[in-house]
């Protein structure tokens, strides 16, 4: 596939996005209020991956920057504009495959279902996590759901906290287990910390 530029919606004559999945800034010629000017240069943006794995961009225009996922920039340029309720789907379930022949519009619904989510969040649920307290004490349960009914803490933020995407705000700290011995594990295994009052 060779490669076509198109500019970046909302940002015509700064930047351009390609239907492979990169960004570059237009050459133009900035004038500043003392009158002088100077001449820049097409530059390839640098790229980033944000903590859900999405590819970022930051834009910069009338002196605010602000970052954008790139998958989102290669479909609004190439397919069209959005409507509203309508999500940008990654065919090949790559979130860092920006390629236009990549990507599709669909709705939420289809987006959550699509291809193997469903079990890769199913598997994800089913690793052994623990809790650590402020006083260093552990709890040990043998999935996530299971920690859920326990704490009544959502899996969703249980899982949000084990992976860094958030920050406690409970008290407890979360991670996942990597390697334990489903001998005798309990639900609710607790580990006390120890005592030096013998």
């Amino acid at each position: 596939m060779s490669e076509e530029w198109r500019p970046v919606v909302g940002y015509e004559g700064l930047y351009e996005v390609s239907n492979l999945g990169r960004v570059r800034s237009c050459a133009r010629v900035v004038f500043f209020i003392n009158g002088k000017h100077k001449p820049y240069q097409s530059r390839i943006k640098a790229l980033r991956i944000n903590q859900g794995g999405y590819v970022l961009v930051t834009l910069s225009k009338n002196c605010k920057r602000r970052s954008f996922t790139v998958h989102k920039l290669v479909a609004r340029a190439f397919l069209g504009p959005c409507e509203e309720g309508i999500e940008v789907n990654h065919k090949d379930e790559d979130k860092t495959n920006n390629r236009l022949d990549n990507l599709e519009y669909c709705t939420k619904k289809y987006n959550a279902n699509y291809g193997t989510r469903g079990a890769r969040i199913s598997k994800a649920q089913e690793k052994p996590i623990e809790s650590i307290d402020c006083l260093g004490r552990r709890k040990r349960y043998s999935s996530v759901l299971n920690a859920e009914k326990e704490t009544h803490i959502s899996h969703r933020n249980i899982s949000r906290y084990a992976r860094g995407e958030r920050c406690p705000t409970n008290g407890l700290k979360w991670r996942y287990i990597a390697e334990v011995e489903h001998y005798g594990l309990q639900d609710c295994e607790k580990v006390e910390c120890d005592n030096d009052d013998d």
